[in-house]
């Protein structure tokens, strides 16, 4: 039994080289979208360390099995350990699997986190979108105005509804006045006129 006992201080260590692999990478270890393409290699790390736990529990599985059938007495011992090393495999396995569940799922979390944030959403309610194209009421008297750049104002229209020069009026009324104050004559007042009639 010397021998069984040795065999299952291999088994143990195996254990813990798969845990210690789970703790360095699990779900809390990602925290960016740098570790989207990274993930895949170190899940895989975690199953090679399970694998040669397992190949190292089916080994030491195998030799009780023999023990068990050519020593009598062993048969107890040997069916305890066994079912020790079947527990343990499936808690191992279990956490493995476990592991790789939600580090799956952190990364699906990051990634649509990622790509919110690089796309904000615009809102899909229905009645939200209703509510943000409704027209406002105004009042009854009051009417909406749809235009509210500023209009130019036409100072020439001004200027004939109050009936005073503007624009072109305000031109000739300004060469008559030249016209009037200055001495020129006949020829230089036709050009004046001529200049005038022009603006």
């Amino acid at each position: 039994m010397e021998v069984v006992a040795i065999r299952m201080k291999e088994v143990r260590p195996a254990k813990r080289e798969v845990e210690s692999a789970i703790r360095l990478f699990g779900p809390a270890n990602i925290t960016s979208i740098l570790d989207h393409g990274t993930f895949g290699d170190k899940l895989a790390a975690i199953t090679v360390k399970l694998e040669m736990f397992m190949k190292k529990t089916e080994d030491v599985i195998e030799e009780l099995e023999e023990l068990k059938d050519s020593k009598e007495g062993t048969e107890t011992e040997c069916d305890r350990r066994v079912d020790e090393i079947n527990t343990l495999t499936e808690l191992i396995v279990k956490k493995v699997n476990d592991n790789e569940c939600q580090v799956k799922k952190k990364i699906e979390a990051v990634i649509r986190e990622f790509k919110d944030n690089k796309n904000p959403k615009t809102s899909t309610d229905p009645s939200e979108s209703k509510s943000s194209t409704k027209t406002p009421q105004l009042p009854r008297n009051q009417s909406m105005r749809t235009d509210t750049t500023e209009q130019p104002i036409d100072r020439n229209e001004d200027a004939a509804e109050e009936g005073t020069p503007g624009g072109n009026q305000a031109a000739t009324v300004l060469l008559q006045s030249i016209t009037a104050a200055l001495p020129v004559d006949e020829q230089a007042k036709t050009v004046i006129n001529q200049v005038a009639a022009a603006v």
